[in-house]
């Protein structure tokens, strides 16, 4: 894959995170749009307020994926410019052409991101964090 095509791929992912995120800036369903704007106390049951809870967190957490995303690889053409794209930044060497293909914003070769999602895991936020199953968690057979 020479310069060319990585800008031209890197560029096409980039306007597609940035079709996506208009798309959520602009929800074409009103009802919708409500309901993500809303701050208050919906209105209606309690199934009525779990939903209309839960579509604003999934906006949202779906609105930050993607603006985290197009700025990785806003970052990931600005590397490509200043010559460092492809080059790990934990160890200095080059990262793999098959990982680049699959996540052309990525900055660690595999062995460095290997290492790191351990530490990532442990610094992520409670809430975030998946809870191990206890042996009371495990379905009877």
């Amino acid at each position: 894959m020479n310069t060319d095509q990585v800008k031209q791929t890197l560029e096409r992912e980039l306007g597609m995170t940035a079709n996506r995120l208009r798309g959520l800036g602009s929800a074409a369903d009103p009802k919708q749009q409500e309901a993500v704007a809303r701050t208050d106390e919906p209105p209606g049951d309690s199934m009525d307020r779990i939903q209309t809870t839960e579509t604003r967190e999934q906006y949202f957490s779906s609105k930050e994926l993607l603006t985290e995303r197009a700025e990785r690889l806003a970052g990931a053409l600005d590397r490509l410019r200043n010559g460092s794209y492809g080059i790990c930044v934990e160890c200095g060497e080059a990262i793999g052409w098959a990982r680049l293909r699959v996540i052309p914003e990525t900055t660690t070769c595999v062995r460095c991101q290997a290492r790191l999602e351990p530490r990532q895991a442990a610094q992520a936020p409670r809430s975030a964090r998946v809870p191990k199953a206890d042996a009371d968690d495990v379905e009877p057979k």
